[in-house]
Order: structure tokens, then sequence, then C-alpha cells
């Protein structure tokens, strides 16, 4: 919670804040010059990632792909919480500029360990 008494999941005291995407004309502007839609899809495409790589795991592990594919989906997954809570201390701590560059290196981070594992799934290799 924070000093009025909100808790910090809340966006202007709302999960999904009214007039997300009308706040500007045409709509789809909100997707890049609205700074609470940018927010709240950034916020919550954080969750969909993190179930697409559980998703991934579980395939990983029904699939009996190689180990070092399920330990990088494990990583990917990891990875992929800690980004969270990072996003959530940023938030937190209303933006310190040094959390908010190591949120921006673990978004890096996660990115090569995506390509590291679409690298090694079979059938992968573009020369066959």
């Amino acid at each position: 919670m924070n000093m009025d008494g909100e808790t910090q999941s809340l966006i202007f005291g709302y999960l999904i804040p009214p007039g997300l995407f009308s706040m500007l004309s045409p709509w789809y502007t909100n997707l890049i010059d609205n700074m609470a839609t940018v927010h709240w899809i950034h916020r919550w495409l954080a969750f969909v990632v993190l179930m697409v790589a559980g998703a991934l795991y579980y395939r990983a592990r029904r699939q009996n792909l190689p180990r070092h594919i399920q330990r990088a989906a494990v990583t990917e997954i990891t990875l992929i919480s800690l980004q969270i809570l990072l996003g959530l201390g940023v938030i937190i701590w209303h933006v310190p500029v040094w959390l908010a560059i190591i949120h921006q290196g673990m978004a890096l981070v996660l990115f090569v360990v995506a390509l590291f594992i679409n690298h090694r799934l079979p059938g992968s290799d573009p020369a066959g």
C-alpha cells in the first residue's frame, strides 16, 4: 500500500483504469502516447510472458526435450519472475534510475536467453 492506502497493483485506483484506450483519438495513438495505457500494457504483458514461458517449460518436459532446453526454460521463468520483481521495485520506489537501469539490463538478458532457447530447439537449424 502507498501513503493513500492504495495498493501498488492499481493504476489511479483501478485494476483497469477508465478510458484506458479512449483518452486520445484515434484510439490506437493511446498505445504509444498515453502513459497510463503504455504502463498498463507493459505491466500485464509481463504476466502474459511469464505464462508463455511456463507453457514452454511444460511442453519441453512433456516432449522430453534435451536437458539444456529444459534448464534454459527454467532459467527464463526465473529471470522473468526477477524482472517482474524489479519492475515492482521501480514502481514502489518511484523510479530510482539505478533500479530502472537494472530492469532494462534484465530485459536484455531475457532476450538473450530466449534467443538461446530458440536457437537450440529441434528443427531450428536453417541449414537443415
